[in-house]
């Protein structure tokens, strides 16, 4: 989790754990002697919004929170509806 979480604050690339786990290997393959001057190939296998929810960004999560008004007005319906502030949804 840590280097999912180090590639997504540091280098700007949203990841989940099985990416950063592909990025700690070529960083260990590539860091070996013999590999010096050659290219690392490295797959990203997995995106970062399944894991928003999870402990790998607990505390960017606090950091970022942004408050959103307790109600809005559905522009489709026309309906008032709560908004949870930590989800990407709205609640009925």
């Amino acid at each position: 989790m840590a280097s999912a979480r180090r590639l997504a604050l540091e280098e700007g690339i949203f990841c989940g754990i099985s990416s950063g786990a592909s990025v700690a290997a070529a960083i260990k393959v590539g860091s070996k002697p013999e590999n010096e001057g050659k290219l690392i190939v490295c797959i990203l296998p997995s995106f970062g919004e399944r894991y928003l929810s999870t402990a790998m960004f607990d505390e960017l999560k606090s950091q970022c929170e942004v408050r959103l008004p307790n109600h809005a007005q559905c522009p489709r319906s026309g309906k008032k509806r709560l908004i949870s502030a930590g989800k990407n949804f709205l609640k009925n």
